[in-house]
Formats: C-alpha cells, sequence, structure tokens
C-alpha cells in the first residue's frame, strides 16, 4: 500500500497522508482485524479512498475528523465518507480497540441499486454530521454495520448479496435521518462548531483538571458570556455540562474494563468527590456507576472474535 503526504490548508496544524486501499473489484469490500488506537497525540490526518465503518469495541478518547473533534467510547459506531481526513486517539494512558469495514460504496452498488443519489455524501459529512454515533442513539446503524461485518467474515451463501443489501438499508436510513437536518443547519452556519473547536479538543485533552470556562473562551477568542451563549447554543449544553459528559464516557468505559476502586475511576476522572461523581454518571447514563459495573455486558461479537486479538 503506498502513502503519500501533503500539507493541508493553512488554517490546520496536520498534515494529511493518502492512504489508498486495494480492491477486490469483484467485491470492494476489506474487513480489518481488531485495529488498537493508542493514546499518541494526532499530528497528522489520513484520508482512504472508501467508505469506512467502524465498531468502537472498547475503551474511550477523541476522534478527529477534518476539524471536527469528537469524543468516543466503547459500543460507539464510527462512518467516515470517502477522502475525509482523520485520526483517531485514545484516552491518556489507555487503548481503544477498533473493527473496520472500507468499501467502494459506489461499485457496490452498482447495478443492484443504480441511483446516484445513495451515493451523495453530503448529508453525512462535512461540518454538519456527527461521525461518531452511540449504539443508543441509533442502535439500527449498529445492528447493520455489526451484520455487515459478520457476513462478510462468514461467507455464507449470498453472502455478498446480502452485504450489499444491508449496506443499501444502512444509506438509506443516513439518507432519510439527515436529509431534512442539513439544510437547516447549512442555513443557520455551521461556522459555530469550528469557532468551538479549540475549546472542544482543550477539554478532551484536560478532562481531569479543573473547569476554566475564562480558559476555554480564550482559545477561542471570545469574551466568557459570548463563549457560553455560543457553546450552549452550538452542542446543547453548558461548557461544565459537556466536560462532565466527557468524563463520565471515560469513567464508564473505565469501569468494564477491570476492578478498579470507583472512587479513585471518580478522582481520575476529574471528580474532586464521589458523591459529585455518582450524581453526575446516574444524570448522564441513568444507572449508578456499580451498577454499571455489575450489569451484563453482552460481547459485541462473542468468544469468536476475542479469540482473534
Amino acid at each position: 500500500m503506498q502513502k503519500k503526504s501533503n500539507t493541508m490548508h493553512k488554517k490546520s496544524k496536520y498534515v494529511s497522508q493518502y492512504a489508498p486501499l486495494e480492491w477486490d473489484m469483484d467485491f470492494p469490500i476489506i474487513v480489518s482485524g481488531i485495529a488498537v488506537q493508542r493514546d499518541r497525540e494526532i499530528t497528522f490526518l489520513h484520508q482512504h479512498n472508501a467508505l469506512e465503518l467502524g465498531l468502537c469495541l472498547e475503551g474511550t478518547g477523541i476522534f478527529v475528523v477534518e476539524d471536527k473533534v469528537l469524543p468516543f467510547r466503547g459500543g460507539d459506531i464510527c462512518i467516515i465518507p470517502p477522502d475525509e481526513m482523520h485520526l483517531a486517539q485514545s484516552a491518556k494512558n489507555t487503548v481503544s480497540r477498533w473493527v473496520w469495514l472500507y468499501m467502494d460504496a459506489g461499485r457496490l452498488l452498482y447495478p443492484a441499486f443504480n441511483n446516484p443519489a445513495m451515493l451523495d455524501f453530503s448529508c453525512f459529512s462535512g461540518k454538519q454530521f456527527s461521525n461518531i454515533v452511540s449504539q443508543e442513539a441509533n442502535p439500527e446503524y449498529y445492528s447493520i454495520i455489526k451484520e455487515m461485518i459478520d457476513s462478510v467474515r462468514e461467507k455464507k451463501v449470498f453472502y455478498k448479496e446480502q452485504t450489499i443489501a444491508l449496506l443499501c438499508m444502512l444509506l438509506v436510513g443516513l439518507h432519510r435521518n439527515n436529509a431534512v437536518a442539513c439544510p437547516e443547519i447549512r442555513r443557520n452556519g455551521s461556522g459555530s462548531l469550528e469557532r468551538m473547536q479549540k475549546a472542544l479538543l482543550y477539554i478532551t485533552r484536560h478532562y481531569r483538571e479543573p473547569h476554566d470556562v475564562k480558559k476555554l473562551a480564550a482559545l477561542c477568542a471570545l469574551s466568557i458570556p459570548h463563549f457560553r451563549r455560543l457553546f450552549k447554543q452550538t452542542l446543547e449544553k453548558s461548557p461544565l455540562e459537556y466536560m462532565n459528559h466527557v468524563r463520565i464516557m471515560i469513567a464508564s468505559s473505565e469501569l468494564l474494563q477491570g476492578s478498579k476502586p470507583v472512587s479513585m475511576i471518580a478522582l481520575d476522572s476529574g471528580f474532586n468527590s464521589i458523591s459529585s461523581f455518582n450524581r453526575q454518571f446516574q444524570k448522564i447514563c441513568g444507572i449508578s456507576p456499580r451498577e454499571w459495573r455489575n450489569k451484563k455486558q453482552d460481547s459485541l461479537f462473542g468468544s469468536k472474535l476475542k479469540k482473534t486479538e
């Protein structure tokens, strides 16, 4: 596989690496093994000639997609259209594990579903689209992507036809869910999210530290009142609510990965008391941290996948 590098536009601090995939022209789809994403700081982004679908098996961190900074945790799915620059970084001192599907969607869908509108990715790419989607928010996307991965791996009779049909279902769902939202977001302008990016990146890298709205506002070159108003308007959360959301996302993943005491996880996540941690966890997750840890977790792919690690 060949790679070539070029510098991104002046406003970005990242370098772009183009990593084209080589396709089996009869069935241009690739399923990865378990991909381990480490906590190395993001200094470059890469892009592929592929529609990229991912399932996060475990871990937490951030995904940079173009100029967006998106937190993720185990159970989330990732949707990246062709040629969008991206890269993930796990939370400090941790790793995350992913399974990825790469495909030439146009070649797969033609001629079975010969409709060019299906390949218009404008409503689920760019600033207006969140490439990270939680399983809770869109369980149908999660189920379809998981079934596609199973289909390609197991190669049962008619697996190609099954995979193509599942891809068509996924694209129809994405178009239906985002077609209405896109024009509205574009009318209102996507610049607000861009204005918040430095603050979002700072929060995901410094979530253990005390909340400092003055620092966040300065990063975005805004007054504190203007920053608070614009942040709430853009993300539907106050800066502190968003920081607590990131903290709880990371803590919820850590609770499932070992026997580390809840009190220690609370402190490591940036909360100054166990009571504050419990209150925020209950508010965001709907159950207590101990209930979260003790509840039975369904294996994403069962024992077969774990054996391939």
